[in-house]
């Protein structure tokens, strides 16, 4: 698995480093030349800062005291996480942004059902959407008592759920064996990292989802290491409500499962069997569940939906009018052409699944740049939409100038080269993770995060694209990327103290040997890289370099 890892870790740190992608207010994915001198530059400045941490004696010290002194560890982490929400609050409530796309069509089918209308229900979105029930029956629950289209009511409610997470991913990294340093680290890296802070004023389940995920897995991983029966119901609980806020989440359901598995299998205990029981449960609950309230309430038998093949079709299409692999309206299309019959509309996505496959495997070439190009506009835009989720603001007050210039192309171009050097950074970090941690008996609960990330990514690779989708799975590298620069500052300090001492041995053979899977990926990877983009064979990831940079002159001379 950390094979795996960092093989894809590699691949995005490798795209990360030439090139950086963005969506315009369109969707429309731009791929622009990045800058590998000023990548580098961050990665050497972040490693020498947390050299100098560690070297400086009151930093020193005041992290030693964090390690063990609970009290104190707990009382910052209270500080961080309020820090968290002020900066949230304020900002669901300076942007007041409005649904639209899915979100608003959610809610108007939440307001059907608040006013007898079920429309949607029999003929229109959520009939063809049935992967929408779920997250349509929680936003019912929220209108009975905020009301219908109480937008803020709800990003104030997604601020609450990033403080969740921010707080279940500090504990995973304890339960995880890492040390108290990291998991503070993470929380405040929360901060600078903040498109998932943006993500709060998105009337949509990605917020929750991801942190009932987390809560999923820290109950997971105390089940697994203290043998109690209450953890695994409690992590089937909150695994079942995290995909119901959002379907995708499935993802770490399967990660929670897969790991389960591996451990019930590692401590040879039939009661860790548990677990995986519970998870297989929930998922037949949460598929069965939303249908059977909507046949209940709308009288209609709820069996017309869309078929999920569609999306996996849709994820290897290379044409549509955004980037390929992108949302084209082939579910849709696909759903007219088979008259609304979703066994006969699996079968054309299926046969357009073949189809697809069939030309990748006939034309090599084209398959590369397809991926290439899906995965960089995925992966590899370091605002994960979140200037794009704010192009539908509230027009019932006039926003104030410090919004209006954050939301603007100067300052997206401006966030936006932040981030990116941020995105190096994370992948750069991980990498080090990968190659200072290899076969770490001790940090094997922390793969779990690992597989899920791993998961992400395969699925990705055929689903539906998006950049949004992936920032759940891109946020999980921060405490990875964080034990990646604190193991190699540890090494580069104690290297300079044995230099300057005169001590220093180094011992080639037992290096060599603990290093040789590692190297040999490494080298793998030069060289298939070199291989399949020499000759400018990478040009398509830079092409609109040019109109970028036009297009941020024309924004800043207005």
């Amino acid at each position: 698995m950390l094979g795996l890892f960092f093989l894809i870790l590699f691949y995005l740190a490798f795209l990360s480093l030439i090139s950086t992608s963005g969506v315009y207010s369109s969707e429309v994915t731009y791929f622009v030349q990045d800058s590998i001198i000023l990548n580098l530059a961050a990665f050497l400045v972040v490693l020498l800062l947390a050299c100098a941490i560690k070297i400086f004696r009151p930093t020193a010290h005041w992290l030693q005291c964090i390690q063990t002194d609970s009290q104190l560890f707990f009382r910052y982490r209270r500080i961080l996480l309020a820090i968290l929400a002020a900066v949230a609050v304020i900002w669901v409530l300076a942007i007041q942004c409005q649904p639209g796309a899915d979100q608003l069509a959610v809610q108007n089918a939440v307001y059907g059902l608040n006013t007898g209308d079920y429309s949607s229900f029999t003929d229109g979105y959520i009939a063809m959407r049935h992967h929408q029930l779920s997250f349509t029956w929680i936003s019912y629950l929220f209108s009975v008592v905020f009301g219908s289209y109480n937008s803020v009511a709800f990003q104030v409610f997604n601020v609450v759920g990033l403080v969740l997470f921010y707080r279940e991913f500090s504990e995973v990294c304890i339960l995880s064996g890492l040390s108290r340093k990291i998991s503070l680290a993470t929380v405040f890296t929360g901060i600078l990292f903040y498109p998932l802070i943006m993500y709060c004023s998105f009337v949509y389940g990605n917020i929750w989802g991801l942190a009932l995920s987390l809560l999923a897995i820290r109950f997971a991983l105390q089940f697994l290491q203290q043998h109690r029966c209450r953890y695994a119901v409690l992590a089937a609980l909150a695994i079942l409500a995290g995909i119901c806020f959002k379907f995708n989440y499935i993802i770490f359901l399967i990660g929670i499962l897969l790991y389960a598995v591996v451990e019930t299998i590692r401590q040879k205990k039939v009661k860790l069997l548990l677990l995986p029981v519970l998870l297989i449960i929930s998922i037949l609950i949460q598929s069965m569940l939303p249908v059977a309230l909507a046949r209940q309430v709308t009288g209609d038998p709820m069996d017309r939906g869309a078929s999920t093949w569609a999306w996996a079709a849709m994820g290897l299409q290379r044409e549509g009018p955004f980037c390929p692999g992108w949302y084209n309206n082939y579910d849709v299309y696909s759903y007219w052409d088979s008259e609304e019959n979703p066994q006969v509309q699996s079968e054309l996505a299926k046969q357009n699944l073949a189809d697809s496959i069939g030309f990748f495997s006939s034309h090599p070439g084209e398959a590369l740049r397809f991926f290439t190009v899906k995965t960089a506009s995925q992966w590899n835009n370091p605002t994960f939409q979140c200037y794009w989720i704010t192009q539908n603001p509230s027009a019932s007050f006039q926003q104030s100038s410090w919004v209006s210039w954050f939301t603007s192309e100067n300052g997206m171009a401006l966030g936006t080269s932040y981030l990116n050097l941020l995105q190096f950074v994370i992948l750069a970090g991980s990498l080090l993770y990968c190659v200072l941690y290899w076969k770490d008996p001790k940090k094997l609960a922390f793969l779990m995060l690992a597989m899920i990330f791993v998961g992400g990514f395969l699925f990705h690779i055929v689903w539906e694209a998006k950049a949004q989708y992936t920032l759940s799975y891109f946020v999980l590298l921060i405490p990875y990327a964080i034990a990646g620069y604190s193991k190699m500052s540890g090494q580069i300090i104690l290297f300079c103290k044995r230099a300057h001492q005169g001590k220093i041995q180094i011992k080639a053979k037992q290096f060599w040997k603990s290093k040789i899977p590692l190297i040999v990926l490494t080298v793998a990877m030069i060289v298939l890289l070199s291989v399949c983009y020499s000759g400018g064979r990478l040009s398509y990831l830079s092409g609109d370099t040019a109109n970028y940079a036009q297009q941020t002159e024309i924004s800043q001379s207005d």
